[in-house]
């Protein structure tokens, strides 16, 4: 999975959005169009493989025009080209645990 693949699956219409990620998109006011765009111009901070049964997952980081720093954790199934949106947030709330404009987390 690489970030090419979910711009793709974003492009198409293939997202998948949990019902945890839309309440958290509402909670920091955030609209899936701004997600999406901070996807397009993002970049993957944190990446996990695919374990057992488990899809990949990746932690990406955005700021879209709109000027706010977005996280967003998707995982991708290649078989389906689908891109699934696990969560959502505004890594700025939580600016403790972040560090080189919220691209590398604290180690606590």
């Amino acid at each position: 999975m690489n970030i090419t693949d979910l711009v793709r699956a974003i492009e198409l219409d293939r997202v998948s959005v949990s019902e945890h990620a839309e309440q958290e998109a509402e909670a920091d006011g955030l609209s899936l169009a701004e997600v999406y765009a901070s996807v397009r111009c993002g970049e993957m901070i944190e990446h996990t493989p695919a374990k057992g049964r488990c899809l990949p997952k990746c932690l990406i980081y955005g700021q879209p025009p709109c000027g706010r720093h977005i996280h967003s954790v998707w995982a991708y199934n290649d078989h389906k080209q689908l891109a699934i949106l696990i969560t959502v947030y505004d890594p700025s709330e939580s600016s403790c645990l972040w560090f080189d404009n919220y691209r590398k987390r604290r180690q606590i």
